[in-house]
């Protein structure tokens, strides 16, 4: 009776192996099935961005420069005052990258000047920062409207707003510690509120200011033409690998240069602390 029943049991086992090597089988199949659609997709993305890519070389947008970093940072200041139409992400981060370096060799050049014409140095400087906020707000704008964004009503404007509000309650706890402090009292209950209130405005502030930052950076291009113009010349994928490697060295200096700061901040503390 034993071995009989273990003969049965053999022979469904053996007869079930066929049906799991059969359902793996589809499952495998199932899945390369899968992955072709999504490579067809993407095939036909490309194609479909292809003419937009050609017919903005055609108009001889690249002309001069085939598509090179440096261009697009010259072209980021021939449009300083243009905030319509769109930029692309290769154009974008080259802008952020070469800028990084141009603004630390100015502000160099400009305090070296200081030391002989601290008048000139001062109006320079003022050119030079102004000229800055213009050129970022612009490619950052133009770039929220290559992603398909309006810039003002979804990014800009909050973005102000909370930081107006969170200065004006920030005015107003000086303001009542002043008082609190005229006056001899302790109360600290209305210092409290304007400056929780400052707080948690400067913290959607900078919320605001992060997302701007990675819609503008890293937010995928809406293919052809949108509500703010034509796609741009640099949209292939070429251009599109090397602006990633364009945001990963800016970030990557951005923060060294934030643990150089600090640590020599900790080492002149350290040093004070010493003497």
């Amino acid at each position: 009776g034993g071995s009989a029943k273990s003969a049965v049991a053999g022979n469904a086992v053996s007869e079930g192996e066929p049906g799991k090597k059969a359902a793996n089988n589809s499952k495998r199949a199932e899945v390369l099935e899968n992955a072709k659609i999504a490579e067809a997709k993407k095939f036909l993305e490309m194609k479909e961005t292809a003419p937009a890519c050609e017919s903005a070389c055609a108009k001889k947008e690249c002309t001069g420069c085939g598509g090179g970093a440096f261009c697009s940072w010259i072209k980021a200041y021939k449009n300083i005052f243009n905030f319509k139409g769109r930029t692309s992400r290769f154009e974008f981060w080259s802008f952020m990258l070469i800028n990084l370096f141009a603004v630390v060799l100015l502000a160099f050049g400009i305090g070296f000047l200081s030391a002989f014409l601290p008048t000139v140095s001062l109006v320079l400087t003022v050119i030079l920062y102004v000229a800055e906020i213009l050129v970022y707000l612009a490619i950052i704008t133009r770039r929220l409207h290559d992603a398909g964004y309006a810039a003002w009503k979804g990014f800009f404007r909050p973005c102000l707003f909370n930081w107006i509000g969170g200065m004006a309650f920030m005015i107003g706890a000086a303001y009542l510690f002043n008082k609190m402090v005229e006056s001899g009292s302790d109360d600290l209950t209305g210092i409290k509120w304007t400056g929780g209130a400052a707080i948690a405005l400067f913290i959607a502030y900078l919320y605001y200011c992060i997302k701007i930052f990675i819609a503008a950076g890293f937010f995928e291009e809406e293919n052809g033409t949108n509500a703010y113009g034509a796609m741009s010349a640099y949209c292939d994928h070429a251009h599109k690998q090397r602006a990633l490697r364009y945001a990963a060295v800016y970030l990557l200096l951005v923060l060294l240069s934030n643990v150089i700061q600090l640590a020599s901040y900790m080492l002149g503390m350290l040093g004070g602390s010493v003497y």
